[in-house]
């Protein structure tokens, strides 16, 4: 061989080692978890959940999860997922609401909204405070409100246009105390209200019945003197729902001390094979911070005694706000939340935020153990304006879908069935709606299976299984 052409070989070996060191370093940079270095030199651990589903504000953590529609007589379903409901949420928070007044509805009045008039019901996972009101409606200060400040809990808010005069006029309805607050409503353009709900109620998939659950509808002159009951809505025909398979990821413990500590070194106590407590005293804030992981459910509990402060307790809106901002710093919302319902304990607000996968909420099958954190739920306790307590399972979904197939949803005859096959009593129900069941199995899998969920009066959840799988 010559000595020219062994240089040429050597020349294209180097070349060679050259370019593979460039596709390692690429690979061992892309391929480990990111770390980012703080102005005071602290290397900051990945973050937990994608920046996407980590841009909500606060009204949207506490918007309605469905609005229902009523033109002239008919009703449907429209969910977020529909561009329609964007629109006309956006539009009544738009609304400023004066001259409060209680009223007692009478069958005419309830035939306006359920027969004639054009307007939008919003609803809630469960009966909205107040507080929840105010995090959301941009123009209205309700707690500052006459009447509706009073009112512990808002069942339904139904905003209509009255056929005679045009003008909109929203209802506050207690169905608790039978208490229904009217408001005149401004700000909001009847003529765009009526267009934008006719385009929502004609691109539905979901059409609706309102159903009385004492059987008496209030529209009826029969039943005026009887007291108004919840109405729930039931689906005219049946309609499709996709079955989805997710893989369950995890959230790596250390990382999350090491985002909620200053001092991500803390080690360790072994409270007992599965338990382990981590402790961190911080010397700026004067209080004691505390992780309880616990390995084999996978699940932890953050707590912080608060500094003692003679400011003023927050309002909910700046409770949200505060955990929001909390969260979002770790990007600890893995996928989208929504406020489930707020809970007063030793006059602190605790905070139940509920995963939603296809804009509809999702309830993890019941374990054996009932204290057992389930990835369907975040929980968040608020004292003097700071986290004291966030609870959470450090599982989580994946992105992707592994497997999809479609349900057929029972209509309205299959769902009276149900509910008489289950026993249960229709006058006790306060609300019905689909949703999705999370299913465990081969370890690391779920299942999110369409049902129907059903609240009680007394807070039970009741769920009503489906139908039948239509294709793989």
């Amino acid at each position: 061989m010559t000595q020219k052409r062994w240089e040429h070989i050597k020349t294209i070996l180097l070349t060679f080692l050259i370019l593979l060191s460039f596709v390692l370093t690429g690979y061992l940079i892309f391929s480990t978890p990111s770390f980012e270095e703080s102005s005071d030199g602290y290397l900051r651990p990945p973050f937990i959940g994608e920046e996407k589903n980590n841009q909500q504000s606060v009204y949207q953590l506490a918007s309605p999860f469905q609005l229902i529609t009523h033109y002239q007589g008919n009703h449907a379903l429209t969910l977020p997922q529909d561009q329609n409901f964007d629109h006309l949420y956006e539009m009544i928070r738009e609304a400023e609401l004066k001259n409060f007044a209680e009223i007692k509805p009478t069958p005419e009045q309830w035939e306006t909204i359920f027969g004639e008039s054009v307007g939008v019901e919003l609803h809630f996972l469960h009966d909205t405070t107040i507080g929840q009101l105010d995090s959301f409606f941009k123009r209205t200060v309700f707690r500052e409100q006459p009447l509706i400040k009073d009112q512990k809990k808002i069942g339904r808010i139904i905003f209509f246009i009255q056929p005679t005069s045009n003008t909109i006029d929203a209802w506050f309805i207690s169905d608790e105390t039978k208490t229904v607050i009217q408001a005149e409503t401004f700000q909001i353009n009847a003529q765009q209200l009526d267009r934008q709900i006719h385009q929502a109620a004609i691109s539905s998939k979901y059409s609706l019945i309102p159903y009385p659950t004492n059987k008496r509808a209030p529209w009826n002159k029969e039943n005026e003197k009887v007291p108004f009951s919840r109405i729930i809505y039931l689906p005219r025909t049946p309609f499709s729902m996709e079955t989805l398979t997710y893989n369950l990821r995890e959230i790596d413990i250390e990382h999350m001390k090491q985002w909620l500590f200053t001092d991500p070194s803390v080690a360790p106590i072994q409270l007992n094979n599965n338990e382990s407590l981590y402790m961190y005293n911080d010397p700026n804030m004067y209080n004691d911070q505390i992780i309880t992981y616990n390995k084999q459910k996978n699940t932890m509990v953050y707590t912080n005694a608060p500094t003692k402060t003679e400011n003023q307790p927050m309002l909910v809106r700046e409770e949200l706000d505060e955990i929001n901002q909390f969260i979002q710093r770790h990007r600890g919302w893995t996928n989208i939340y929504r406020l489930d319902q707020i809970k007063t304990e030793d006059h602190a607000n605790e905070y139940i935020f509920r995963l939603f996968v296809n804009h509809l909420p999702v309830y993890w099958t019941p374990s054996e153990t009932s204290k057992m954190i389930d990835p369907d739920i975040i929980q968040f306790r608020v004292i003097a304006g700071s986290i004291n307590k966030y609870s959470r399972s450090l599982h989580f979904l994946s992105k992707e879908v592994v497997n999809k197939s479609t349900t057929t949803m029972p209509d309205q005859n299959e769902i009276l069935a149900l509910l008489k096959q289950h026993k249960i009593n229709l006058i006790q129900i306060k609300r019905l709606y689909p949703s999705y069941q999370a299913i465990p199995f081969q370890g690391q899998t779920v299942q999110l299976t369409p049902i129907w969920t059903v609240e009680m009066n007394d807070g039970k959840i009741h769920f009503l299984s489906t139908s039948q799988k239509e294709e793989g």
